[in-house]
């Protein structure tokens, strides 16, 4: 075990980010699978007119659908033990995305899964592939930033859009609050909503500023580990309080991103 793990931290930082990230991914879709199979057998699938490369996923047959979710982790499998690993990411990030899609209205935030499939894709283009044990993190490190800050940046970019400076009230975070409690009967949600208007306007004003100032780990990377204990907090309460479940994609590109910095 301590070979093991002598030998997995002597790799280059985008072998350790690329094995860590598979892993998690390959994790999250094994214990899902199970739901998304039901959602594609169930007539809720129906409802929706998805259109992949001139297929209606309407007419979706279950055994296709495992099928693609095996050939999927196949590949996962083939990036984590390094087989091929760059013709493994791109056929990976091409099966995610198709999956994805077919199960695109299962998701709490519809749009935010693909963002797996852009590092998944993203990865495989870097220039540290065949050289195992050089030391940097460089290009690992500004790509993900770079996803991530887009992701955030545009999130925080629709608050704005929708709401104004109005979403930092206080009045909204508590209407959402509210909303996901009646929605999920989460009573975290009912007691955060009870608060005093002060505390909501904080933690409006901090997620607010996460996400619009995620983009400085650019220029400052020394902050990327600030941000990312921010993040684990940020997602962790959005879980907690929202039931909203993104925290298990982010987490993986975090806790990959930390273990490549030490």
């Amino acid at each position: 075990m301590e070979n093991i793990l002598t030998d997995f931290l002597a790799l280059n930082p985008t072998y350790r980010f690329t094995k860590i990230y598979a892993l998690g991914i390959l994790a999250i879709l094994l214990f899902e699978h199970k739901r998304r199979l039901s959602y594609v057998q169930s007539p809720f699938i129906k409802l929706w007119d998805v259109i992949i490369l001139g297929f209606n996923v309407k007419n979706i047959n279950p055994v296709y659908f495992n099928l693609l979710f095996a050939t999927l982790c196949g590949s996962l499998i083939c990036v984590i033990f390094l087989i091929a690993p760059r013709l493994m990411l791109i056929i990976s990030s091409l099966l995610a995305y198709i999956y994805m899609r077919i199960t695109l209205y299962m998701d709490d935030v519809n749009r935010k899964p693909f963002h797996v499939i852009t590092i998944l894709l993203s990865l495989a283009f870097l220039p540290e592939w065949g050289k195992e044990n050089v030391a940097t993190t460089s290009y690992l490190v500004i790509l993900i930033s770079v996803i991530l800050s887009q992701m955030y940046f545009s999130t925080s970019y629709q608050k704005l859009k929708k709401s104004g400076l109005k979403w930092m009230n206080g009045h909204t975070m508590r209407s959402n609050l509210f909303y996901h409690y009646l929605l999920y009967n989460n009573k975290l949600a009912f007691w955060l909503g009870k608060q005093s208007t002060t505390i909501l306007i904080f933690l409006s004003i901090y997620a607010l500023l996460f996400e619009l100032s995620f983009i400085l780990v650019l220029g400052f990377p020394n902050l990327l580990i600030y941000y990312i204990c921010a993040g684990i907090l940020f997602h962790l309460g959005i879980l907690l309080f929202m039931k909203i479940n993104y925290f298990r994609l982010i987490i993986w590109s975090y806790l990959a991103l930390a273990i490549c910095l030490l």
